[in-house]
């Protein structure tokens, strides 16, 4: 087995820059490195090339089944994949696809609906752009304008990575809930992530029951999600950052993930800049080491953005603690919902604040808004 990648970000040191106004919306002025993944954004966006079409069967006109697809493309390509379910014989769920090329991109067909399949990147200076999928993996990648579930390991070796106009919901359901225990997973191990203008959100089942299919049917279990985000161990410093970004959970923020209890507070540093936050469980999801009288485990209280420090060297800076005016309150179905259910209106309009992710009211999918191009 192939040792796991890792997803890691480039991220600036948080220094306040002056407010300024762009088109009608309040915008920081740009620091360096915000002008460094600015131009990466736009490179992205316009990216072109030979362009490879994956549908789940392979059977759509133009296009190949995601495995032949896969074995076709060479780096500077593009890597279409059309919706649906892409899955095997012996396993009745969407599968895992390596992508080994340097310098590709994996795109979505402009529908806005489903790719259910997951990725792992192989290669450097690759890139995911108009996409709504599943598991993202890989190393120093750009990813823009999507809606994606990151996994994301680590390899160990530094690496930097972009989240930039991206939603990120993790998935609910009872046919697969074995995946949402832990909603995004993040090792930060020697890694710099950092999400720019991103909305983040995730709703708290405390029991849910997943059925794992297979040939000749189901497995039953049970388990319970709680994390937006679950932290993977540490070896090495790495830092997690939010930049311009709406994060809402009535769960935990963070969670350490399942048999990976780890000292974060010697290697782990976030940072929060000029996000509207609002985590109604706590910030770190920390065992207290009792149980309660049906033998169940109990957690600290950290409601308060300073109990995070317990976990973590935390920099807050002009960050709004509320809840985001939603188009619609936020449902435990939310993730195969169309993304007009996270659009932000009101005061919490992007277009008004420049903070969350811009979504398109028809698609559902995060887009450039109008102004975009001319800020970058």
């Amino acid at each position: 087995m192939k040792a796991t990648s890792c997803l890691g970000i480039f991220l600036s040191v948080c220094f306040y820059f002056p407010a300024i106004v762009v088109d009608g919306v309040q915008a920081r002025a740009l620091s360096s490195s915000d002008k460094k993944l600015n131009q990466l954004v736009k490179k992205v966006r316009a990216k072109k090339g030979n362009v490879i079409v994956a549908s789940p069967s392979g059977n759509v006109a133009g296009s190949v089944e995601i495995r032949e697809a896969a074995m076709k493309l060479r780096s500077g390509e593009i890597l279409r994949v059309l919706p649906g379910l892409y899955q095997t014989k012996e396993y009745h769920h969407w599968h895992t696809v390596d992508l080994e090329p340097d310098n590709i991109t994996v795109e979505g067909d402009g529908s806005g609906q489903l790719c259910e399949v997951n990725f792992t990147f192989w290669g450097e200076n690759c890139s995911v752009r108009d996409y709504w999928g599943h598991d993202i993996e890989g190393e120093n990648l750009v990813i823009v304008d999507s809606r994606i579930r990151p996994l994301i390991a680590s390899s160990g070796k530094r690496s930097k990575t972009y989240f930039y106009n991206c939603l990120m919901v993790p998935s609910y359901g009872t046919w697969n809930s074995h995946y949402y225990w832990y909603g995004m997973e993040l090792f930060a191990n020697n890694a710099e992530i950092i999400f720019k203008k991103c909305t983040l959100v995730s709703m708290y089942v405390e029991r849910v029951t997943y059925t794992v299919w297979t040939v000749g049917g189901g497995l039953q279990g049970h388990g319970g999600f709680s994390g937006l985000i679950s932290l993977g161990r540490m070896a090495k410093k790495g830092e997690i950052t939010f930049s311009d970004c709406v994060i809402y959970t009535n769960g935990y923020l963070f969670r350490e993930r399942f048999g990976q209890n780890n000292d974060f507070k010697k290697f782990l540093e976030v940072n929060f800049d000029n996000c509207v936050i609002n985590v109604e469980t706590g910030f770190f999801m920390a065992d207290s080491g009792s149980k309660d009288a049906k033998g169940q485990a109990t957690y600290l209280n950290t409601k308060d953005i300073k109990d995070l420090k317990n976990y973590a060297k935390v920099n807050v800076t002009d960050c709004d603690f509320k809840k985001a005016d939603f188009v619609r309150p936020p449902t435990l179905s939310g993730y195969r919902e169309n993304g007009r259910a996270y659009m932000l209106a009101g005061s919490s309009d992007p277009k008004k604040t420049g903070i969350g992710a811009d979504i398109n009211s028809s698609t559902g999918m995060p887009e450039p808004p109008l102004t975009e191009e001319k800020k970058i």
